[in-house]
């Protein structure tokens, strides 16, 4: 994704969200570095609900339902790179979420 592509997910997360651009930059940035320097406890279903958003308005819903990981992952990295790894924490939460 481009530069500009990054910084408007991050900012259309952070409207859905209801937080701040800084907010949402903070809180990108430190679960991409294993943190939660957001109150998740306060907000527990914001990710999901933001994560979800995002997905249905940039169209990649329709993969993630038919279960079709190859061409999701080629929607959101334009390629396969990270495809196992994508798989196995997809089932993680599949397992978690009983889906």
């Amino acid at each position: 994704a481009s530069v500009a592509q990054a910084l408007k997910n991050i900012q259309t997360f952070g409207q859905n969200a209801g937080i701040s651009y800084d907010e949402a930059k903070t809180y990108i940035s430190s679960v991409l570095e294993g943190h939660r320097a957001y109150d998740i406890q306060e907000n527990h279903n914001k990710p999901l609900e933001v994560s979800a958003v995002l997905l249905e308005q940039q169209g990649k819903n329709k993969e993630a339902d038919a279960k079709d990981y190859v061409g999701m992952t080629k929607k959101i990295n334009g390629g396969t790179i990270g495809l196992d790894d994508r798989i196995k924490h997809i089932n993680q939460a599949l397992a978690v979420l009983g889906g």
